[in-house]
């Protein structure tokens, strides 16, 4: 019978079929014993699970790949927004030398400025130099970045340079209040012939500046 019907073949039933005791003595009597039938399923067995572990391993890539594609992907746009969000892009402002709130004649060379925001925080700094002080008289103001200081407040300021100001050997301070930035011989009394003005200020001053300051909450 065996030669009849030629080698072995697991019939092709379907997975719901249930075949009758006829087909089952006629497919699985044809000339095997019991241990053929054994090392058949055996090697079925193996052969299923090598397949089912081939699968999971080309799942297992494509999951990995697709893991990694999301975790760059999704780095790149946080790192995007995190850049804007905590380290913004500096911003130029070009800020104001006056006296007695007048500018009169006044000529300067370079006057570079920079200003960026963080939340309610506010980082800047400037360079004025001047070539011609003008003829405007009162005393000396700069004014400040954009952003408005959260209401009256006054905020430091640090010098980090300055020539061609006389501030009668007690050093040049300054203070950032209601947007303007007002300067001192020394430290701020009070008093009229503390502040700075016009006669203690040179036609070639340069004074570079930088500080921070809050302002209002957007919310």
């Amino acid at each position: 019978m065996s030669m009849a019907k030629g080698p072995f073949r697991r019939p092709k039933w379907r997975d719901d079929y249930i075949p009758t005791c006829d087909e089952w003595l006629f497919w699985w009597s044809i000339k095997c014993d019991q241990d053929w039938v054994v090392d058949f399923f055996a090697e079925y067995k193996v052969s299923s699970e090598k397949n089912i572990s081939e699968k999971f391993e080309q799942i297992k890539s494509s999951l990995l790949a697709l893991k990694q594609d999301i975790e760059s992907e999704t780095k790149t746009s946080l790192q995007s927004y995190f850049n804007k969000l905590i380290m913004p892009d500096w911003q130029e402002w070009a800020p104001s030398l006056l006296f007695g709130a007048a500018s009169t004649g006044q000529e300067m060379s370079t006057r570079p400025g920079g200003y960026r925001v963080l939340g309610n925080h506010c980082d800047w700094w400037i360079t004025a130099s001047l070539t011609a002080r003008g003829t405007a008289e009162g005393v000396m103001t700069l004014t400040g970045p954009p952003p408005p200081p959260l209401g009256n407040a006054r905020f430091g300021v640090t010098v980090v340079s300055t020539t061609g100001v006389n501030t009668d050997g007690r050093g040049l301070t300054a203070v950032l209040n209601g947007g303007v930035i007002s300067f001192f011989k020394g430290q701020d009394t009070g008093e009229p012939t503390n502040a700075v003005t016009d006669r203690d200020v040179e036609d070639a001053a340069s004074i570079s500046l930088s500080g921070w300051y809050q302002i209002e909450d957007e919310d």
